[in-house]
């Protein structure tokens, strides 16, 4: 045997043992096993818990007061009415179900655990979607209870009420998604926090640039007023204000709202792959 063909079969011995390794990892890992092991870690987490139980605390507490000092029926205007302040608390706990891992040194742990590495960031995308879907729902039936409870005024909802909890949950659980994807782009939990909350309460103010552009056409497309727009009660033939043609239906501006978090999601996926950890 020459020393060339020797020193070929020495070469290419790593080379089968690690496609062996990976192949054995492959098999050992599955989809419902990343996601389980997701929903463990995001409930683990301190952040998780802490927000979680600051976000109902306060929102329940403001909509308790508003309903109690109130002399208006409380109706699901007035419940829904503080979204923009939940959804700070859901951006937060989604963001740092990401970047904790990159703060403790995890994330690199995490990618290696399996072999495909999309797979682990749509578990981890998973478990906060079903998280806090689940939460956006108890946060939405405490803030009814607490309303009923505190209330000077009879409360009387109708079927007009359904359509603004519910796509109150959807625009929370999108806040959530938008989260997933800044924290995968900036991997920094500072930085994504930052960016969300600007991109949701700050970039109003470029309407207050004095050009058609951005009073007239950009303020129909804000996700901030995107949101507010679809979450909004409006009864059955009701109109908001005639002056106004709005170019979208409340179910059009859901859509359009949730463009944002999928585009946030897909720079964070292109992010997650192309980038070293």
């Amino acid at each position: 045997m020459s020393v060339n063909t020797f020193s070929q079969e020495k070469s290419a011995q790593p080379q089968v043992t690690y496609q062996r390794s990976q192949t054995a990892l492959s098999s050992k890992v599955t989809l419902g096993g990343s996601i389980k092991s997701e929903f463990y870690k995001l409930w683990t987490t301190k952040l998780t818990k802490i927000t979680s139980l600051l976000v109902i605390i306060i929102s329940a507490g403001l909509v308790g007061a508003v309903a109690h000092f109130s002399d208006i029926a409380p109706d699901a205007s007035m419940i829904v009415g503080g979204w923009g302040l939940s959804s700070i608390f859901f951006l937060v706990i989604s963001v740092g179900a990401v970047t904790s891992e990159y703060a403790h040194n995890t994330m690199r742990t995490t990618a290696l655990s399996d072999p495909q590495r999309l797979r682990s960031l749509f578990a981890k995308a998973f478990a906060v979607v079903v998280y806090s879907f689940l939460l956006a729902s108890v946060l939405t039936v405490i803030m009814t209870g607490t309303t009923l409870l505190l209330s000077k005024q009879p409360v009387t909802f109708t079927s007009d009420d359904v359509r603004p909890f519910l796509t109150m949950i959807g625009v929370l659980v999108g806040m959530s998604v938008m989260g997933v994807g800044l924290g995968y782009i900036f991997r920094s939990t500072a930085g994504a926090i930052t960016a969300g909350v600007v991109l949701m309460q700050f970039l109003g103010l470029l309407t207050l640039i004095p050009l058609d552009f951005f009073r007239k056409t950009l303020n129909f497309y804000l996700p901030s007023n995107l949101g507010q727009y679809a979450i909004m009660k409006i009864s059955s033939g009701e109109i908001v204000d005639p002056s106004v043609t709005v170019p979208y239906s409340q179910g059009g501006a859901f859509a359009l709202f949730l463009l944002y978090p999928l585009f946030f999601l897909v720079l964070g996926i292109i992010r997650f792959k192309k980038s070293d950890i």
